[in-house]
């Protein structure tokens, strides 16, 4: 396993899964059950699948294939029988495509220079987004690329710190690329008011540019709220929303330190988590047309974001506060439960049950449940440090460490 210290350790690590939640605006002949994105068909880590099998065996869920992988830190997509990641492999950094039925590579296509970090978290960040015929890929050293989805062939790319002027983010990029109808939309960092970009996702062009503040590490939302369509950005400045149409400024909530890293979870039908590692806060958007703006509903110094992304279900938000899962009321900030048993981990949510996968490799199944703390089933699935979060898609579960892709089948057989 990695060894980091203290809080240069902690950020190291949230990188691997901060980056967004919402809903978008994805190709129409996608599947209820695929992954096409960061954090899924809504980008809440949240799947609609049901039934899912928990009574294991002591080893685990069958394995329907595990692959050599690399480092990095990419979730997993999943499309159309298809899976993507990406990955590095000797100095480069690539986007991978993989048959989701055996696990056999269809084709690589190299994105960039490996980052190489001085505490060994070397590799790409962000995750794929895939989109019609398409595949979005960024890498840690910003090459951001969009590439055929039967063939790996580019379309186009750009260079966001050179194209930009932007300053190379601290732990490099990270945020994973959002589709908004025929826009393309990342926190590029770049100067002069294009710290936030919309470029066409056909051919790369910038359609507007927005903002002039310190880039993060997070991912864009997007969601209608007060008769507006909002795209929010967790900058290392504020939490902001802004238009689709044109980048306008809809409303900006200042929470200023570069260590911005999670995901942003739209609450409907009005209000929109935050967190970080000074604390979290939900916030309410008001008003409508001209006069929308946005305010405080709390602020807690002692719910913060350290390694994974938060979930919300009927109510209540999950997730991992450092080494301690907990479960706090949506609408007071109040701690429901806290469970120390598992330690710092990834999670998404299916079917009412929290599907967790520790850094250490246990993969662990409880109830989303404010009453209590209740694991339905564990098992010891991969060795080392697992740093990227879970991927479900048609009652099959990716998951990857610095070495490996697993494939594991979750899905219950009929008349069982």
């Amino acid at each position: 396993m990695l060894l980091f210290t203290n809080h240069r350790m902690l950020l190291l690590l949230s990188l691997v899964w901060l980056t967004a939640s919402g809903s978008t605006a994805q190709d129409q002949t996608l599947a209820s059950h695929d992954w096409p994105q960061w954090r899924g068909l809504n980008r809440d880590a949240v799947s609609q699948e049901t039934g899912l099998l928990t009574d294991w065996p002591a080893e685990g869920p069958s394995a329907v294939w595990r692959v050599p992988g690399g480092s990095g830190y990419s979730t997993v997509a999943v499309v159309g029988g298809r899976a993507f990641t990406m990955l590095a492999s000797g100095d480069v950094e690539y986007a991978v495509c993989l048959d989701a039925a055996s696990g056999q590579e269809i084709w690589r296509t190299g994105i960039g220079e490996l980052l190489v970090d001085n505490d060994g978290a070397d590799g790409p960040r962000a995750t794929p987004t895939v989109d019609g015929g398409s595949v979005y890929a960024v890498g840690a050293m910003g090459g951001l690329y969009a590439l055929d989805a039967a063939t790996g062939a580019e379309h186009w790319h750009v260079d966001l710190r050179q194209d930009y002027n932007a300053s190379m983010p601290r732990y490099g990029y990270s945020g994973s690329p959002l589709v908004e109808g025929d826009l393309l939309l990342i926190e590029s960092g770049g100067a002069g008011g294009k710290s936030i970009l919309a470029l066409d996702k056909h051919t790369g062009r910038e359609v507007w540019s927005s903002q002039r503040d310190m880039m993060a590490h997070s991912s864009p939302i997007a969601f209608d709220a007060a008769g507006q369509r909002h795209i929010v950005f967790f900058t290392g400045w504020a939490v902001v929303a802004l238009s689709p149409e044109d980048g306008r400024t809809l409303w900006r909530y200042e929470w200023r330190t570069t260590d911005n890293l999670a995901t942003p979870i739209f609450i409907a039908p009005n209000r929109v988590f935050v967190s970080s590692y000074n604390g979290s806060s939900l916030l309410e958007i008001t008003g409508s047309g001209d006069e929308i703006a946005v305010e405080e509903v709390w602020r807690s110094e002692t719910i913060r974001n350290y390694l994974s992304c938060w979930v919300y279900h009927e109510g209540h938000l999950y997730g991992h506060d450092g080494a301690i899962l907990k479960c706090v009321d949506a609408e007071t900030g109040e701690l429901a439960w806290r469970a120390r048993s598992q330690g710092e981990g990834t999670l998404i949510m299916a079917d009412g049950k929290l599907i967790i996968l520790t850094t250490d490799g246990e993969l662990v199944v409880a109830e989303a449940s404010p009453e209590a703390y209740k694991e339905i089933a564990t098992a010891q699935i991969l060795e080392g440090s697992c740093l990227t979060a879970p991927t479900l898609a048609g009652g099959r579960l990716y998951l990857r460490n610095l070495s490996e892709i697993i494939c594991l089948d979750l899905a219950r057989k009929k008349g069982i």
